[in-house]
């Protein structure tokens, strides 16, 4: 389940599909393992209870498991019903409640011939690997770097900055800093531009409806800010002849960064064609996005 979780895992080299892409099996692997949880949880109950042996669930080794199968739970209802409509607060109960969960299995059973430390050691290890890969490299691109934003209409935030990280290019996404918005939290843009490095936010709610209401109240104001990534895949469209890119509002900002792409790859003598379907709810959207 973690293996999946990972930000940097080997399976996107291997498989050539970036941490995105193995999400899905990562909802699986979780949801796997909170059945599974479950039914340990329950059928133990029963047994103690049938042999009139409940005062054992008062051991600290099965207190520990208990507070595991809470954390486990408190992940998986965060999973189901916090994560579209309240991302952020899903993303805090996500890590602390995995974070209590390793934390519990070791003490829910210590004994060293089980080799539970080996699984929980080794799962934690990654975890923690793939943070400090993570913050290694949001520290080093952060180095001299500023954001500037600007307001668009319709809630759009247009945020450009003075340092690009290797391999950055339009259509792959990167996570970007900005600790004058939210100090604690990272959060990931499609790249639209990368002379200089540029997106495109849409305002929903939590960081992006903060990021709007400062760039409209300081527009060109210039921001600490670090990006951390490129992450991303996808298709490479240039074996074509013609290329049709369709998008819906801000879902352009996607089809907007694969269009730049190409025209970035293609020459003068270039005879490909690419037809651009953008569909919006209102006009003044069309200045937020286009193409550089």
């Amino acid at each position: 389940m973690v293996f999946l979780a990972l930000k940097n895992t080997p399976l996107a080299f291997l498989t050539s599909y970036s941490y995105e892409r193995l999400n899905n099996l990562h909802q699986i692997a979780g949801c796997t393992v909170f059945l599974l949880m479950a039914m340990h949880g329950l059928t133990y109950t029963l047994y103690f209870n049938s042999r009139n042996m409940l005062r054992i669930l008062r051991e600290k080794e099965q207190v520990a498991g208990i507070v595991a199968a809470f954390a486990v739970l408190s992940s998986f209802v965060s999973a189901m019903f916090l994560r579209r409509f309240y991302y952020e607060t899903f993303y805090a109960i996500h890590v602390l409640s995995f974070v209590t969960a390793i934390v519990a299995i070791g003490f829910h059973r210590p004994e060293i011939p089980e080799h539970i430390y080996i699984v929980t050691s080794l799962t934690a290890g990654m975890f923690l690997t793939d943070r400090l890969f993570r913050l290694g490299r949001l520290l080093a691109y952060g180095l001299n770097n500023e954001a500037t934003v600007y307001p668009l209409p319709n809630g759009g935030t247009r945020i450009v900055l003075t340092k690009k990280p290797p391999r950055a290019v339009p259509g792959k996404h990167c996570f970007l800093w900005l600790p004058r918005i939210r100090r604690l939290e990272t959060h990931p843009f499609t790249i639209i531009a990368t002379q200089p490095l540029e997106f495109v936010v849409k305002e929903y709610n939590g960081f992006t409806r903060d990021l709007h209401a400062y760039a409209a109240a300081h527009p060109g104001a210039r921001l600490r800010a670090a990006v951390e990534g490129p992450y991303g895949t996808f298709p490479d469209p240039m074996r074509y002849d013609k290329i049709i890119l369709i998008a819906g509002g801000s879902g352009a900002s996607y089809t907007f960064g694969l269009a730049v792409n190409m025209l970035e790859r293609m020459t003068a003598e270039s005879a490909k064609n690419i037809v651009f379907i953008w569909t919006t709810k209102t006009h003044g959207v069309l200045p937020s996005l286009s193409l550089p």
